[in-house]
């Protein structure tokens, strides 16, 4: 695997960390030795949605074990279901994997499995967002929707426009410098990660204007929006995005869409008197301006844009290659793809709500059951160019009560309960069997060093004491 990390030494140093995390030794009573096992990939192609995942694990009653994967990606997911198979018993000391012998061919159900998280209500380090990629890695996870900035800061240091981070972040040291971003991404990728940035735009942007006033309408004491008039926010825009593409490799850019309030634009003379000029004769065809602008923008860097449902729920023209991130409903998905565009799915995944949909819990960790039983699909029917279309979900962790104190237990082990969601058949449904897996899935996430919150009172031993 010397391409993904540049050594595969790496590799086999992370797993055996994370494997061999207590000095033991083989069970005196074991009838197979297990010494070596091999890892065959028969290729390492980019890591780009859609790229296989799959493998096979096949572990002998001779002892011989092989992995065997099409990419380097595959042999990463294989490693990690092969350090899920041993087991450390804490009363001897001793380590083993039983049942051989063991055949595991596996596959993920859908190519993109996500996590957002939020940097700009609550600064996230680097830290903090590097051990949360370690976490997502142990679920499977390959995407992590990085929603960077919003109303509240504007973390990301830009060489092109400086005073947005020097006007809207937090602090001057709650920021991400390019090297910063340079290391996440790198670290996502030797895990199988792609990152894909979100700038929402025209709303949620309140932080842009505060160094660069030019980019907001005129609405004082309104819900601000950028000018979608005005020649020079589109001209910031391209150069903005035209530097993140050296930063961020991914083929998509989330640019937002959402919660867009018309009453900033009614109120500002100038988009009045711009759109009288133009033609335009209500807010929502404005709205439906700027989004061709920005979708052509994107689509001029080589890049595909995410726009949450809002502006597909509204009618706007979206390319082709725009996906639609659907969050404020589930008959919305069926809506999207058998309209011809490629969805994925949020909704009823949401980690900061007490009611992820319409079922609520007396125990607020609880929640996890209803993000495992909500399937994209459900009952509906599609064909199988529709279902291609779903290209898979994410979990969200908005950032309003979420700073890195507390991200490990608000996240982990519920996201798992949507991994699995993402990755197993449709028919692996049993909250029972999910509740066992994911209890023993917790304790292992905390032997690496992850808050993980426990789902139902036990004890999760972490080495000898």
């Amino acid at each position: 695997l010397r391409s993904l990390v540049g050594s595969e030494m790496c590799i086999r140093d992370r797993y055996q960390k994370y494997i061999f995390f207590s000095s033991a030794s083989q069970p005196s009573n074991a009838t197979t030795t297990l010494s070596v096992l091999s890892v065959d990939a028969s290729t390492a192609p980019a890591l780009t949605l859609g790229v296989s995942e799959s493998y096979t694990l096949t572990i002998e009653s001779s002892g011989t074990g092989k992995l065997v994967a099409e990419t380097e990606w595959g042999a990463l997911r294989g490693l990690e279901t092969f350090s899920q198979l041993i087991d450390w018993d804490y009363v001897s000391g001793q380590y083993s994997l039983m049942g051989a012998p063991i055949t595991i061919s596996d596959s993920p159900r859908f190519p993109w499995r996500g996590l957002l998280i939020d940097s700009s209500r609550h600064y996230l380090t680097v830290d903090a967002i590097l051990r949360t990629l370690d976490a997502m890695s142990y679920n499977k996870f390959n995407t992590l929707h990085w929603h960077l900035v919003d109303d509240q800061s504007f973390p990301l240091q830009s060489a092109t426009y400086p005073k947005l981070s020097e006007a809207g972040a937090w602090v001057p040291w709650a920021v991400y410098t390019a090297a910063d971003v340079k290391k996440i991404v790198s670290y996502a990728t030797s895990r199988g990660i792609r990152v894909v940035p979100e700038f929402d735009t025209p709303a949620h942007a309140a932080s842009w204007s505060k160094g660069y006033p030019f980019l907001a309408a005129n609405c004082p004491g309104r819900y601000q929006l950028f000018d979608a008039t005005s020649d020079e926010v589109y001209s910031f825009m391209t150069s903005f995005l035209t530097e993140i593409t050296s930063l961020f490799t991914d083929q998509f850019i989330h640019m937002g869409g959402d919660e867009v309030q018309y009453d900033c634009w009614q109120v500002d003379p100038k988009i009045n008197q711009w759109m009288a000029q133009h033609g335009i004769k209500t807010y929502k065809q404005l709205m439906g301006y700027y989004e061709n602008k920005i979708q052509g923008i994107v689509k001029s860097l080589q890049k595909n844009t995410i726009l949450w449902e809002e502006s597909f729920d509204a009618g706007f023209s979206l390319d082709n290659s725009t996906v639609v991130n659907v969050w404020l409903s589930s008959q919305r998905l069926a809506t999207v793809i058998r309209s011809g565009l490629r969805a994925v799915y949020s909704f009823g995944w949401y980690l900061d709500r007490e009611i992820p949909d319409s079922q609520t819990f007396y125990l607020w960790e609880d929640t996890w059951k209803a993000f495992y039983a909500n399937d994209p699909v459900g009952s509906n029917t599609y064909t199988p160019a529709q279902l291609s279309l779903l290209l898979g979900g994410e979990a969200s962790m908005w950032g309003e009560q979420v700073d890195e104190t507390v991200i490990d237990v608000r996240v982990w082990p519920r996201a798992s309960a949507v991994a699995e969601r993402l990755w197993s058949p449709q028919s692996v449904t049993s909250i029972n069997d999910a509740t066992t897996r994911l209890g023993t899935q917790r304790c292992r996430m905390v032997r690496r060093g992850i808050n993980a919150s426990p789902i139902f009172p036990d004890y999760c031993v972490t080495g000898p004491k």
